[in-house]
């Protein structure tokens, strides 16, 4: 009976082991594929959405500073063709101006959707005319973006005025940390009483790495504000930080 025990004590341990043994490579693997696929960038987007045309269009825009600054002076920039852009110095700093002679909604009137009533076909349409209202620039970070602490660490959309830290919303509940905040844009354009914009400024500062499967950590900082009629004047807007959000 001795001699069952002890082979069978002898068959545990060595399935310990081996168990041990396993879970060391997994973890350096992890770490060494981890390792070898980090990357950190950011990423800097304008989205203008309009329901008719804009004309004689003037923006100044939050800015970050940092690489997302460097990318934009050296013309790394994806945007509409008859928008152009430069860094320029006003009363509230530096900011990002786009000037356009027409912004169009993204879809002309006539190829709205439409409801299709039950029993019938939906009309088919070809060629339809698309506006992409969206300036983007993404830059790489040579070191590790503090996703958790952004606030004096990282590039932030500036300027910025009454931070302060607030309740994370329902969907980022596993956040670390959000912050409001309220900031300024200007608008100069020309448009009819009926007009609709929504501008929105989005910066992402994101950590990715591969180990059996993509993860990923990131902070982000946008500023959202929505027009009516025309405008020719500096505007109040709100915005919103969320930090540490993804996987450590």
């Amino acid at each position: 009976m001795g001699k069952v025990l002890k082979f069978i004590g002898f068959g545990l341990a060595a399935v310990l082991i081996l168990f041990l043994a396993l879970t060391a490579y997994f973890v350096y693997q992890t770490y060494q594929l981890k390792e070898e696929t980090f990357r950190s960038g950011y990423t800097y987007e304008i989205h203008i959405g309009t329901n008719k045309t804009l004309f004689n269009v003037t923006l100044f825009l939050p800015l970050p500073a940092g690489e997302i600054a460097d990318e934009l002076s050296a013309g790394n920039v994806y945007n509409p063709e008859n928008w152009s852009f430069e860094i320029v110095d006003t009363e509230y700093g530096k900011m990002l101006k786009i000037r356009a002679d027409e912004i169009h909604p993204r879809y002309p009137p006539e190829f709205r959707p439409i409801p299709v009533e039950p029993g019938k076909e939906s009309p088919k349409v070809e060629n339809v005319p698309y506006h992409e209202n969206m300036l983007k620039i993404s830059a790489k970070s040579s070191r590790e973006i503090n996703t958790k602490d952004p606030i004096g660490n990282e590039p932030l959309l500036l300027p910025k005025y009454g931070l302060v830290e607030v309740e994370c919303i329902p969907s980022c509940s596993n956040c670390d940390k959000c912050y409001s905040y309220e900031t300024v844009i200007y608008a100069n354009y020309n448009a009819t009483p009926s007009t609709t914009v929504e501008i929105t400024i989005r910066l992402e500062g994101t950590n990715s790495w591969w180990a059996y499967g993509w993860s990923f950590n990131e902070y982000r900082d946008y500023i959202y504000v929505s027009l009516s009629g025309e405008h020719h004047c500096w505007i109040s807007a709100s915005g919103y930080i969320v930090a540490g959000d993804g996987i450590y």
